[in-house]
C-alpha cells in the first residue's frame, strides 16, 4: 500500500514524456519524500555518495550555483502552484526547500557545494514510494528546465546523473495507471503489430499502461513503394508492463505483379497474432547500467487464400508460419540514444506475404536466424529520429530458378529512416523512407521497392 500522499501523486499523473525522461526521477522522488512526512523533511534529500565523481562541465552548463538556484526557484514555485500536488507543500517553507534542492543539485552536477543529509535508503524506507510517484514530479522538473532554456542534451546529462538513486528510493510496487508510463516508452506499432519501430519489434511493451495496469492502442499504417502498396491496422494490449498481445491485419496490393502472373487485381491478406514477454531489465530504471530490457516474442502468421495459392503450392511454400524472436533495448540517457537489437527465427517470405519456405528445387523451408537493428536519436521531448535494418530470408530464389524464373523471386533486406512524433499519450505518428529491396523482381524490372511509410497510433 502506498503512502496516502504517494497515492494522491500517482493518481494525478496527467501528461507524457519522451524516451529521454525515463530515468529522470531521483531528485524529485527525494523531494516527494520531503513532502510525504514531516519527520524526514530535512533528511529525505538524500546523500549522493554512491555516485561516481562528475566533472564540472555539467555544473557549468547548468549556470553554476546561480543557474541551479534559479532552476530550483522555478521548480518549487511550479510544484506549489500545481493543482494536483500543490497542497502537499503548504506546510513547507519554500525558501528552505529551494535551498536544500539547490545544494543537492549543485553537488550532483559536480559543483563545490556541500550537502549533509540522512542516508538515502534509510530516509525513504518507510515512505512506500513506487515507480508511479516519479512521473508527475519528473514532468514538472522538465518543464522547469525547458522554461530556463536548458538545452535538451544538458537535461539528459543531469538526469543520467540522478538515475542511480532510484534503487534506494523505490520501496513499493506502483499503483495501477493506464497512462502511467512515459511518453513514447512503449515504442510505436510495427508492421507486424508488435510494439517497437516501424519494421522491427523492440523489447518495450506496447501502450502506456504501467505495472499493475492494462492498456490498449490501435494503429493504422500505409506503405507505398514504386510498385506495391501495403496497409496494416491492428490492436495492441499491454498488461502490467510485462506482457503484450497484438493482432494485426496486412493487406498487400501486388500492383504490376498480379497482372504479370495472370491475376489482375491480386490482393494478399495476412493476419498476425503476436505475444511478447518482458523477461529481464527495465529500459527506464536501468538506463544508468549496461543491463538492457530483454523480451521474447512470438508471431503466428496466417496468409489467407487468394489467387496466388496455386503458385505458392507449386513453389512448395506454406501459407502459415510462426516467427520467434528475442529483443534487447538499451537507452543511453546521457547521450540521448536508444539502441535495439532483435534476433528472429523465421522462414517467412517477404514477412509471410509470399508464404513460408519453398521446397521446389531443394528444401528452403528451414528456420533461419535473422538479425534486426534499430537506432534512435532523441531530438527533443516529443521527437525521435532513427534508422532500422531487418535481414530477410531468401527462400524463394532457388524455387524460382527451378521454375524457370532465374533470380526473379529473390528477396533483399528491409531498411528505413524514420521520424517519430508524439505530442501526447493519445496520438503519435511515424513517417519514414523505406527501402524493401526487390520484391518479385521478375515482374518489376528489378526495381528496388523504395517509398514512404506513414503510421498513426492511438492510445487508450
Amino acid at each position: 500500500m502506498l503512502h496516502p500522499t504517494a497515492q494522491a501523486r500517482t493518481s494525478s499523473l496527467r501528461r507524457g514524456y519522451p524516451f529521454a525522461a525515463w530515468s529522470r526521477t531521483s531528485l524529485l522522488v527525494a523531494l516527494a519524500a520531503c513532502c510525504a512526512t514531516a519527520s524526514v523533511r530535512a533528511q529525505s534529500l538524500a546523500s549522493t555518495d554512491t555516485l561516481t565523481p562528475p566533472s564540472v562541465a555539467l555544473y557549468n552548463a547548468l549556470g553554476k550555483k546561480e543557474g541551479i538556484r534559479l532552476l530550483m526557484d522555478d521548480l518549487v514555485d511550479r510544484l506549489r502552484a500545481d493543482k494536483a500536488i500543490g497542497p502537499l507543500f503548504n506546510n513547507i517553507k519554500p525558501a528552505y526547500l529551494k535551498e536544500q534542492l539547490t545544494d543537492q543539485l549543485c553537488r550532483v552536477s559536480g559543483g563545490p557545494c556541500v550537502y549533509e543529509g540522512e542516508e538515502m535508503k534509510k530516509s525513504h524506507a518507510d515512505l512506500k514510494i513506487g515507480t508511479g510517484e516519479f512521473n508527475l514530479l519528473v514532468e514538472i522538473l522538465q518543464d522547469s528546465m525547458t522554461a530556463r532554456d536548458i538545452p535538451f542534451g544538458v537535461q539528459n546529462r543531469l538526469l543520467a546523473r540522478l538515475a542511480p538513486m532510484h534503487r534506494e528510493i523505490i520501496t513499493a510496487s506502483p499503483a495501477a495507471n493506464r497512462q502511467g508510463k512515459l511518453l513514447l516508452t512503449g515504442g510505436v506499432s510495427s508492421v507486424d503489430g508488435s510494439a517497437g519501430g516501424g519494421l522491427s519489434p523492440w523489447a518495450t511493451i506496447g501502450t502506456y499502461a504501467s505495472d499493475q495496469a492494462t492498456g490498449i492502442s490501435a494503429h493504422a499504417t500505409r506503405v507505398t513503394t514504386n510498385d506495391y502498396g501495403l496497409n496494416t491496422y491492428g490492436l495492441t494490449l499491454g498488461i502490467h508492463n510485462q506482457w503484450e498481445v497484438s493482432l494485426a491485419r496486412q493487406s498487400f496490393d501486388t500492383g504490376v505483379t498480379g497482372p504479370g502472373l495472370g491475376i489482375p487485381g491480386l490482393q494478399l491478406t495476412q493476419d498476425i497474432l503476436g505475444a511478447k514477454w518482458r523477461v529481464a531489465g527495465d529500459a527506464i530504471l536501468d538506463s544508468d547500467t549496461w543491463q538492457p530490457q530483454i523480451a521474447v516474442g512470438v508471431q503466428f502468421k496466417n496468409l489467407q487464400s487468394s489467387g496466388l495459392d496455386a503458385t505458392l503450392s507449386a513453389l512448395g511454400a506454406k501459407k502459415t508460419g510462426t516467427d520467434v524472436y528475442v529483443s534487447a533495448t538499451k537507452l543511453l540517457l546521457a547521450q540521448g540514444i536508444l539502441i535495439n537489437g532483435t534476433l528472429r527465427a523465421t522462414n517467412a517470405n517477404q514477412n509471410g506475404l509470399l508464404g513460408f519456405g519453398g521446397t521446389l528445387g531443394g528444401a528452403r523451408d528451414q528456420y533461419q536466424l535473422m538479425p534486426e537493428l534499430s537506432v534512435a536519436w532523441l531530438a527533443n521531448r516529443n521527437l525521435a529520429v532513427g534508422m532500422e535494418y531487418r535481414r530477410m530470408p531468401n527462400n524463394l530464389q532457388d524455387p524460382g530458378a527451378a521454375a524457370g524464373l532465374g533470380d526473379g523471386l529473390r528477396a533483399q533486406d528491409w531498411k528505413d529512416i524514420f521520424i517519430a512524433w508524439a505530442p501526447n499519450k493519445t496520438v503519435s505518428a511515424t513517417l519514414a523512407y523505406v527501402d524493401l529491396g526487390v520484391i518479385v523482381p521478375a515482374t518489376t524490372g528489378n526495381r528496388a521497392q523504395t517509398g514512404a511509410y506513414l503510421s498513426v497510433q492511438l492510445g487508450f
